[in-house]
């Protein structure tokens, strides 16, 4: 297998972000979306819509990545790639800072400035974006997605498929529930029940999701 060369699921101004993250160490094939791109900035070659070809076919031609930011879209995609027992990596960009003790999973983007400490465990298809800081042993489950400048305190948790706004603050050891929204420059003192919209400062419940 050609395990340099990759191709993604998805090619929005997300995967943009996502070809930075990859520090020139792949080369990507092509990609793949419900339809062809029409600017196409990185002229890459586009395969089909994923829902609707085998892709079994592509196991031996390199590794994959869910380039969405869409957390319920980017987990269909990353079950895709399971279940088609296809190749994953990380993107993590060369100017983020991981703790060597951090445990990373597959299929997730670290973005530029993010720093990532000692103990923190990062699930699955995971977006940590640009400048946001997670700190000493905090959770955060598959299909998360972490917006810019967003920090997290230690033993912060966060479940599964939940958005944590651009600027928003985690108070140390706050539990964010499945399935939550937290809003653009919230400040977060409470624990977050699941299926919830919090915003403000401090952070109140706004709507159930």
């Amino acid at each position: 297998m050609t395990e340099r060369n990759l191709y993604l699921f998805g090619y929005s101004g997300h995967a943009l972000v996502v070809k930075d993250c990859l520090n020139g160490l792949y080369h990507l094939k092509g990609y793949f979306a419900p339809e062809k791109n029409s600017t196409n900035p990185l002229q890459l070659h586009y395969e089909g819509y994923e829902d609707q070809m085998d892709l079994n076919s592509y196991r031996d031609k390199g590794s994959f990545f869910p380039a969405i930011g869409n957390n319920k879209i980017r987990k269909h995609l990353h079950q895709l790639i399971m279940l088609n027992q296809l190749q994953e990596i990380h993107a993590i960009h060369n100017r983020s800072i991981v703790s060597e003790t951090a445990l990373i999973g597959l299929s997730t983007m670290i973005g530029p400035a993010c720093i990532v400490n000692a103990g923190a465990e990062i699930g699955s298809a995971v977006i940590l974006n640009s400048g946001s800081i997670i700190e000493h042993e905090c959770r955060i489950a598959n299909y998360v997605h972490v917006a810019p400048g967003a920090i997290l305190a230690g033993k912060v948790s966060v479940g599964e498929g939940s958005f944590i706004g651009a600027g928003a603050v985690i108070r140390e050891g706050v539990k964010i529930g499945v399935n939550c929204v937290i809003g653009a420059g919230a400040v977060v003192l409470n624990n977050v029940p699941d299926n919830e919209l919090w915003a403000g400062v401090p952070a109140q419940s706004k709507k159930k999701l």
